[in-house]
């Protein structure tokens, strides 16, 4: 992705309210990027937008591993990226 965009989609989504932007401790020339509570908020609701397209979109390019994972073992799955995300 050109980094052009990439900025741009990051300032959308600072300026929607789902990331905040800080400077990395350790180069000030770098920027962190994490998510609120809004975006935090936002996974379950992505996650159901994966398993619907898994079913009715024959193209799509969602993982069969975390499909599955969102099929039999949703709560565990949002446990466990909210994990890693706050790590």
């Amino acid at each position: 992705m050109a980094t052009n965009i990439l900025s741009s989609r990051l300032e959308k989504r600072e300026n929607d309210g789902l990331i905040t932007r800080q400077a990395d401790p350790g180069d000030k020339r770098k920027k962190v990027y994490t998510l609120t509570q809004a975006g935090k908020d936002r996974l379950p609701i992505m996650l159901e937008m994966i398993a619907w397209s898994s079913q009715y979109d024959p193209d799509t390019n969602a993982p069969r591993p975390l499909v599955k994972r969102i099929k039999t073992n949703r709560e565990n799955l949002i446990r466990d990226l909210l994990n890693r995300v706050e790590s």
